[in-house]
């Protein structure tokens, strides 16, 4: 399974602020132990005929929405500190969601980067 994600998060220094991006692809392998997912095993509860398709897309929804929490609190941690995006080690934080969710992850490749600091007030002379 193949995930692709784009990760938004913006610093706030009070004075400025810094957008931060990150994207990535990452490649999983479900495990036995992704067929014991609780949310999942609701949603064959309801309908046992989901197809491979749908089962894939919740697990992608699954894990990108812990990676814009992630994303999130690693951009936003410091308030005086503005965050090295290129630094968000997304591959460790991939590893924790598969060994929460039954996942192995075969490669996880990604870039991040900011636009820079801008001011939120511009004095004019």
């Amino acid at each position: 399974m193949v995930c692709c994600w784009k990760g938004f998060a913006v610093w706030d220094a009070g004075s400025g602020t810094i957008d931060c991006h990150y994207e990535a692809e990452i490649v999983l392998k479900p495990e036995k132990a992704a067929a014991e997912d609780k949310k999942l095993q609701q949603m064959l509860g309801r309908n046992s005929f989901l197809t491979k398709e749908e089962i894939a897309e919740y697990f992608k929804k699954n894990l990108c929405c812990f990676l814009d929490d992630e994303f999130e609190e690693y951009c936003t941690a410091e308030d005086y500190y503005p965050p090295v995006v290129e630094d968000f080690e997304i591959d460790y934080r991939v590893r924790d969601w598969c060994k929460k969710t039954g996942f192995k992850m075969l490669s996880c490749e990604g870039t991040g980067d900011d636009n820079g600091f801008e001011p939120k007030y511009r004095r004019r002379w």
